[in-house]
C-alpha cells in the first residue's frame, strides 16, 4: 500500500483540500460498500492468509486520519 500511496502522492497534492477530502470519502464510501458485498468466504481468507486490512479498511485508514489531524493543526509525524 506505500506504494500505491507514494505513488498517488503528487495527484493528491494537486488537488485542493476540499476536493480531495470529498474524493477520499468518496472512494472510501464505494470500498466499505464493495466489503460489505463480499461474501463470508472472501473476509475469512483475507483472515486466513493475514491480510485483516483487506476486509477492514480502518486498519489502513487510520494512519491517514492521523496525517490528516497532523497537516490540519500544522505538525509533523512524532510531533505531541
Amino acid at each position: 500500500m506505500d506504494f500505491v500511496n507514494s505513488a498517488a502522492l503528487p495527484l493528491w497534492l494537486a488537488v485542493p483540500g476540499e476536493v480531495a477530502a470529498a474524493m477520499a470519502l468518496a472512494a472510501a464510501s464505494e470500498v466499505v460498500g464493495r466489503i460489505e458485498s463480499l461474501p463470508p468466504e472472501a473476509v475469512a481468507a483475507a483472515q486466513i492468509t493475514g491480510r485483516p486490512a483487506m476486509a477492514d479498511r480502518t486498519l489502513h485508514w487510520s494512519g491517514h486520519l492521523d496525517q490528516i489531524e497532523r497537516a490540519m493543526r500544522g505538525s509533523k509525524p512524532g510531533d505531541a
